[in-house]
């Protein structure tokens, strides 16, 4: 089982992340409101084990009197989800009682494993807010454990999670006695020193981190074969998962237990995070100044920042972050450990500037709130601060910091932090060559970029002149479009307007004219030219 207590989590929700491809809708009830909170596998749910918001995976369910003994023994318990194989029937009787007792009714398509179900819902109930990663803290150790059973109950076998130090920081509970070596790692909570010695002897350990998939170790002396896999974050090795196997496994669950590995470096992420509780406070407190609202002025106070100047710098690691849910969990792990890595390099150079330099990491960007001196008339100083970390810690540019404004009360933080995310949102999608930039560089961008966003919901009529030309070019493929962007973007510099089509110069006078024709543009007029050269970077946006 895994679970958490997040309560934005709806069956609704799980739907729109799932999609019509992995599961169809048999019975939804109460309209897809009911909260999920956690994820069982099969029979697991009917061992005295907790299904409130429970999302449970049928897989060992193969007739309808299974389907509706359980609707029947978990329902009343608060079973929020079950989901089916295509084999067993549902019947009215089956409808009746999941629509008695408040249980949706799901059924597994053909386009995806249980292995991959339970990997899904995994990463959609663990999933981080865009707030960041600090809200969810508190529960990882007890994480871990759910997912140590979860994985278990998938594989039929037992299962720790180890970290570098082969310090056992989970397993599946009551299979202690599985054989010496299980036995004793789980009494000690760390991999006894003798079996340690034989691994390394063996390579064993490398072949798990280099294999980058499940490794069989033979059984020996009693001991049962392992399958182990390295939990990995991009080139960072985290730990490694192990299974006690007394049959070789299917491909099917070899598969599953590389998919768990993926999820289960997010965990130990988090878990690495968990443990300096001082860092987690003050990382809470820096995100509710940065917010703003009523709880921003007692936060600042906590962090000595109430009656300081200063300003924020974003930094983001470059490289597309693929849609939430869409995201496989290996490549999501791997930018979430670069993510980390940029928040602990960027608190140490900020610090050695500035002691009272504050850092966070929410979502995809890692914030620092850099107090200034009092008298200070500007951010020159967080800029060559923010210059010098991108020139010593990341000199090969795959990195960007943004500079916000002066901020000179608590109020004008927010705004600091609005400017600092405007700019990365012009660093990381429009090209240019700059790795750290002020609101002041990029303000006419930011300016489009926001006006975009702010008319995209809108249904406006097209604008008169350009919709003319777009209409004449569609139907005489006459570049009409192209000769008037080009002529504005080179000021009206026929030559230069011309090569850059790789047309005649009198062809362009030429289209000129129709332009002028067609569109009835006045182009002799600075105000007409402006509103022209809007039009077409909002099109080309």
């Amino acid at each position: 089982m895994f679970a958490t207590d997040r309560t934005d989590r709806t069956v609704e929700s799980l739907l729109d992340r799932l999609g019509s491809t992995v599961v169809d809708v048999v019975h939804l009830a109460n309209g897809g409101m009911t909260a999920v909170r956690q994820v069982l596998i099969g029979a697991q749910a009917l061992d005295g084990t907790d299904v409130r918001d429970g999302v449970l995976l049928g897989c060992d369910v193969d007739s309808t009197e299974q389907v509706a003994e359980l609707l029947e023994v978990l329902g009343p318990d608060g079973l929020a989800v079950l989901v089916l194989a295509e084999k067993p029937e549902v019947d009215r009787r089956c409808v009746a009682k999941a629509e008695r007792y408040g249980v949706t009714l799901l059924r597994s398509t053909a386009a995806i494993n249980w292995s991959q179900l339970a990997g899904a819902v995994w990463q959609f109930l663990e999933a981080a807010e865009p707030a960041g990663w600090t809200d969810s803290f508190g529960t990882t150790t007890a994480d871990l454990f759910r997912f140590a059973t979860t994985v278990s109950s998938i594989l039929g076998a037992p299962v720790t999670i180890e970290d570098l130090s082969s310090t056992v920081v989970a397993f599946s509970p009551g299979q202690e006695d599985v054989d010496p070596a299980r036995t004793a790692s789980i009494l000690s909570l760390r991999v006894p020193e003798r079996w340690q010695q034989e691994y390394r002897a063996n390579g064993i350990y490398g072949r798990i981190y280099r294999a980058r998939e499940p490794v069989l170790i033979s059984s020996s002396d009693g001991i049962l074969a392992r399958l182990a896999v390295g939990i990995t974050a991009g080139n960072e090795a985290l730990g490694s998962m192990w299974a006690a196997v007394a049959t070789e496994p299917t491909a099917e669950q070899l598969l599953a237990f590389q998919n768990a590995a993926n999820s289960a470096a997010l965990l130990l992420l988090r878990r690495r995070h968990e443990i300096d509780p001082e860092l987690r406070r003050r990382e809470q407190l820096l995100l509710s100044v940065l917010e703003g609202g009523a709880a921003a002025a007692e936060a600042a106070r906590g962090l000595d920042l109430d009656r300081r100047v200063l300003c924020v710098i974003g930094a983001r690691a470059l490289g597309r972050a693929e849609t939430a849910g869409q995201e496989p969990a290996d490549r999501r792990a791997e930018r979430t450990a670069t993510l980390h890595k940029l928040r602990q390099s960027l608190a140490l150079q900020l610090s050695s500037t500035n002691p009272k330099v504050s850092v966070v990491l929410s979502g995809n960007t890692v914030y620092a709130a850099f107090p200034l001196p009092s008298s200070a008339r500007d951010t020159s100083r967080a800029e060559a601060a923010a210059r010098a970390h991108v020139t010593r810690a990341c000199p090969d540019g795959d990195i960007v910091l943004a500079v916000g404004r002066l901020a000179r009360t608590l109020d004008e933080i927010p705004l600091s932090r609005a400017d600092a995310d405007g700019v990365l949102d012009v660093l990381c999608n429009e090209q240019n060559d700059q790795r750290v930039a002020t609101i002041a560089d990029f303000q006419g961008r930011m300016l489009l970029r926001r006006l975009r966003r702010h008319i995209a919901g809108e249904t406006l009529p097209p604008a008169r002149m350009i919709e003319a030309l777009r209409e004449h070019d569609a139907v005489h493929s006459t570049g009409l479009l192209d000769a008037l962007d080009a002529y504005l973007d080179c000021f009206g510099n026929v030559g230069r307007a011309a090569r850059r089509l790789s047309i005649h110069p009198n062809t362009l006078r030429y289209r000129m004219q129709s332009v002028a024709r067609i569109g009835g543009i006045d182009l002799e007029d600075s105000g007409t030219r402006f509103e022209l050269m809007l039009q077409l970077r909002l099109r080309a946006g």
